[in-house]
């Protein structure tokens, strides 16, 4: 076997590896190309909503987990009302947030509820109609403390916080660049 006749056998081996290896790179340029749309996703920014589109849709997320757990827990009295007047001020980050009014118990919803478990299957199926994310653990909070939240694709939360007492918050940025409630 002359060497001319080894390349040419070898040839079609070595087509079959840069097939081989064109099929791999091309593999790994698309498995790159999840892995970066994923990682995007994951880290990308919440897209704040009108302060006239969150005055109008918060206040309902705020009243039905409000009457949710009322309907649940009727003993709990509750200060303050979904209704009530909100505010938009100016956050730490130079942006603008909507702060709904707390709502206050002066018992405990976690004791009267057996803890935060018992109260996630009462707000989960409110959160989830209302586009939040469902709440599956306690946050981990200070000064004895206990709670859990949720939050939006526009970055709004919902905090449940328990300290022999509770207050529920709610809370979105809005896209408004003064504060001032206008666009």
């Amino acid at each position: 076997m002359t060497l001319s006749d080894s390349w040419r056998s070898n040839s079609g081996r070595r087509r079959s590896l840069a097939g081989s290896r064109r099929g791999a790179a091309v593999a790994a340029i698309g498995l790159m190309a999840v892995v970066t749309t994923l990682l995007s996703a994951c880290s990308a920014q919440p897209k704040p909503v009108s302060s006239e589109e969150a005055s109008v849709s918060y206040p309902v997320v705020l009243g039905d987990v409000q009457s949710a757990l009322r309907s649940a827990y009727p003993d709990l009295a509750w200060d303050g009302s979904a209704t009530d007047a909100a505010e938009i001020t100016a956050d730490n980050d130079g942006g603008c947030v909507l702060i709904l009014p707390t709502l206050r118990s002066d018992s405990s919803l976690w004791a009267a509820a057996g803890g935060w478990k018992s109260v996630m299957e009462i707000v989960n199926p409110v959160l989830d109609e209302h586009d939040f994310d469902t709440v599956s653990s306690e946050d981990t909070l200070d000064g004895g403390w206990t709670g859990i939240s949720s939050s939006d694709d526009s970055g709004a939360e919902i905090r449940f916080m328990d300290k022999d007492y509770t207050e529920i918050t709610l809370t979105a940025p809005v896209s408004d660049g003064d504060c001032s409630g206008s666009e």
